[in-house]
């Protein structure tokens, strides 16, 4: 629960103790993430970020990052990025020898971030916001679990995708009268594809 082991030959051959805030309140390790050949990174229920030698289990230095409880870490860009119940995505960066510094702060999610991940140099996040934000130099919403369809003014249809809209006509059907199927008497028509300024992530409000 307090501790991060390092396995080899299916044996513990490094036990490494996390601090604890509190006596009687153990310390919980939720996050581990390898930092180089040398070091691995934990976050934990503290909003703390240990750094460890993970070939003798020395303690290399710690930073208080978050309020509450980190979830997940990953490494991007030679940083780790770290986030958890306090959602904001904060970026430590080694300055030199045991130096480890905050470099950069990102809001967007709003709620716990359970998932991180790393691809094309950007930071992807998602929790309990049921959406994924995409972290580079700022925090966007890239995905969101909304209904992609809409259907406004009786005679249109609108479908949303990334960084667009398509504008469709609706179609017109009749229920035939002995099977109690519908007939499509009139197709869709396709309209337009109308994109968002820059092509930058759609976000529905």
């Amino acid at each position: 629960m307090d501790s991060l082991f390092i396995v080899k030959n299916n044996a513990i051959s490094l036990k490494m103790v996390v601090a604890r805030k509190e006596k009687r309140l153990p310390t919980i390790v939720w996050a581990t993430c390898f930092f180089n050949d040398t070091t691995v990174a934990s976050g934990d229920s503290r909003g703390i970020i240990s750094f460890w030698n993970f070939h003798n289990g020395a303690l290399l230095a710690s930073l208080e990052t978050h309020q509450s409880d980190i979830l997940c870490l990953v490494l991007c860009d030679d940083r780790i990025h770290a986030a958890g119940v306090d959602p904001r995505i904060i970026s430590v960066r080694r300055i030199s020898g045991n130096d480890f510094r905050i470099v950069q702060k990102r809001n967007g999610p709003v709620r716990d971030v359970r998932a991180m991940a790393c691809f094309d140099d950007k930071i992807y996040a998602a929790g309990e916001d049921h959406a994924i934000y995409v972290a580079k130099d700022g925090c966007q919403v890239l995905l969101s679990q909304w209904n992609k369809l809409l259907t406004f003014g009786g005679n249109f249809v609108m479908s949303r995708g990334h960084c667009f809209v398509d504008l469709w006509t609706n179609g017109v059907d009749e229920q035939s009268s002995n099977k109690g199927s519908f007939i499509v008497k009139k197709q869709p028509v396709y309209l337009a594809r109308i994109y968002c300024p820059e092509k930058k992530p759609l976000v529905a409000r």
